[in-house]
C-alpha cells in the first residue's frame, strides 16, 4: 500500500517491533510508524559516523543499533546517546602495535596500506589495566584523524600518553582522553608536513619518551625527520635527510644507557641519534 517506493536504495536490514518500522542503510536509519509515515532519521552519533549493521526500536521509541565498531548503541529519536553496551575487550580486533608500561597494555588499531598511504582506520588507543579495557574519548576533539600506529606513556607523569596518527600528528592524551594533537600548525612547524601535487599528510609513525620525560617522534618524507617535544613543552626537530634520504622511518626507541635514539626505515636501515646532531646508521 505505497511502502514499496518509500524503500528505495540499498537496504541491509529491515526490522518491525513495537509498532515501528527500523529500516537500515548503514549509513543511516529511517525509523517509520505502523501506518508507514516517516518518523526520524539517524544519520551520525555525536561524533561517530552511523555505520550500522542491525536496527531495532524498542516501546519507548528509542532506537537500537548495532554499530560496526561502536558497540551496542541506545539513542533517542533526538538523536542523542542515552547508553553503550559493548562486550569488554577492545573494540574492535585491528592491531596494528602493542606497547607495555608496568602494569598496563596498549594496543594501536590504526594501519598503512602497502604504498605507506593511510587504512583509514578509526582512531583509538585501547588500554588495559586491572582486568579491564579502556578506550579513547576524543573529548569534543572532532577534528579529522585516522590511523593511531603508536603509543607511548610518559614516565615522569604516567597519566600523560602521545598517541602517533599516521598522516595526522601527534595526539596527546591525559588519562585516556585526548587532550591536544599536535601538527605543523601547534609546533612551530617542528612536526612538517609532506606535499605532493596538493596532497598534503603528516607522516608520523612513532613515538617514544627518553629517560628525562623528553617525547621523540619520527616523521616521514620530510627533511627534518626526528622530532623532539622537550619536557618543558617547547618542540625541536634535527635534519636526517643526509642519511635517511627522504624515506620511511618507524619504530623508535629511547635506550637506557646513553639515551640514543634508534629508528628503522623502509630499506630496513637502522638509524642511530644521540640527540645532539650526531647520527649514523646501520644497513644489514
Amino acid at each position: 500500500n505505497g511502502l514499496g517506493p518509500l524503500l528505495s536504495g540499498n537496504i541491509r536490514t529491515l526490522r518491525m517491533a513495537n509498532g515501528r518500522m527500523a529500516v537500515n542503510y548503514f549509513d543511516s536509519v529511517v525509523v517509520y510508524s505502523a501506518n508507514h509515515n516517516r518518523l526520524w532519521c539517524a544519520q551520525d552519533i555525536d561524533w561517530m559516523d552511523m555505520e550500522a549493521n542491525d536496527a531495532l526500536c524498542d516501546r519507548d521509541g528509542n532506537l537500537w543499533i548495532a554499530h560496526n565498531w561502536g558497540g551496542l548503541i541506545k539513542i533517542s529519536p533526538a538523536n542523542t546517546i542515552l547508553d553503550v553496551a559493548h562486550p569488554q575487550s577492545p573494540a574492535s580486533d585491528n592491531v596494528y602495535r602493542l606497547k607495555s608500561y608496568k602494569n598496563r597494555m596498549m594496543v594501536a588499531p590504526g594501519g598503512k596500506s602497502t604504498t605507506f598511504t593511510n587504512a583509514y582506520l578509526a582512531p583509538n588507543v585501547y588500554t588495559f589495566k586491572k582486568e579491564e579495557w579502556a578506550s579513547m574519548d576524543r573529548n569534543g576533539h572532532n577534528d579529522n584523524l585516522f590511523d593511531i600506529v603508536d603509543v607511548a606513556v610518559n614516565p615522569k607523569n604516567d597519566k600523560q600518553v602521545l598517541a602517533a596518527a599516521w598522516g595526522y600528528g601527534i595526539v596527546e592524551l591525559t588519562e585516556n582522553k585526548i587532550t591536544n594533537i599536535f601538527n605543523s600548525s601547534n609546533t612551530n612547524n617542528a612536526i612538517s608536513d609532506y606535499t605532493s601535487e596538493g596532497y598534503t599528510s603528516t607522516r608520523t609513525g612513532a613515538v617514544a619518551f627518553d629517560s628525562k620525560g623528553n617525547a621523540w617522534m619520527t616523521n616521514s618524507l620530510v627533511d627534518n625527520g626526528l622530532v623532539v617535544r622537550l619536557k618543558d613543552g617547547s618542540w625541536k626537530s634535527f635534519n636526517t635527510q643526509s642519511l635517511v634520504q627522504g624515506e620511511e622511518i618507524d619504530k623508535i626507541i629511547c635506550d637506557s644507557v646513553r639515551d640514543y635514539k634508534w629508528f628503522c626505515g623502509r630499506a630496513n636501515k637502522i638509524f642511530l641519534h644521540d640527540g645532539e646532531g650526531k647520527m649514523a646508521y646501520v644497513d644489514p
